[in-house]
């Protein structure tokens, strides 16, 4: 019996030796875990502050019928626009749309603007259904075009995701700023044409 209780005791001694010896590393560590969610923050806030240094090119307001649907600001990071730099769409909704509604509507227009079928488009369902939530009036979603493939986006200052594949970017913003907008004359608002 005397064995026992000393092999157990034993066992306990190297317990607290191991701990002992960890607890300076975790201790450590723990510091290290926090600076990379403090650097996280800090390069959101810096993101968030460089788009809104760009400079504002146009804005407008989308209407269907009669229903004011959400206000558009186009700021741009260099003089005018171009796919080739950056550049970021911010949407102020005036009511509530599901996330799902948001996805299918965009879905359907990258489908139109670029004479497809909806299921060639599939393949951004599910990473739009990341970045996008259900809206209500005075949600923001921002887009942030880095280039024609990478996208980020924000709702309400949140980043909700980034968006990267070949062409994915300037595919969804063409719904607002391409050649095949479905409203040209808004379209013409926001990049700083209107008459």
């Amino acid at each position: 019996m005397h064995l026992v209780v000393s092999k157990k005791r034993f066992q306990m001694l190297k317990i607290r030796r191991l701990i002992s010896a960890l607890l300076p590393l975790v201790a450590l560590s723990v510091p290290s875990y926090a600076e990379s969610i403090e650097e996280a923050s800090n390069e959101k806030r810096d993101r968030l502050q460089e788009i809104r240094a760009y400079r504002q090119l146009g804005e407008m307001r989308f209407k269907k019928f009669i229903f004011h649907i959400y206000d558009a600001e186009l700021r741009v990071a260099g003089s005018d626009f171009t796919w080739d730099h950056p550049f970021a769409l911010t949407l102020t909704y005036a009511r509530k749309i599901s996330e799902e509604d948001l996805v299918e509507a965009s879905l359907s227009e990258i489908a139109r603007i670029e004479d497809k079928q909806i299921d060639a488009v599939e393949y951004l369902r599910t990473p739009l259904a990341e970045c996008f939530a259900d809206v209500r009036e005075g949600d923001q979603i921002t887009g942030h075009s880095l280039n024609i493939n990478k996208a980020e986006f924000y709702f309400n200052g949140q980043k909700t995701c980034t968006l990267e594949a070949p062409g994915a970017s300037k595919a969804f913003f063409s719904i607002w700023l391409g050649d095949k907008t479905m409203d040209p004359d808004r379209s013409r608002e926001l990049l700083g044409m209107a008459d």
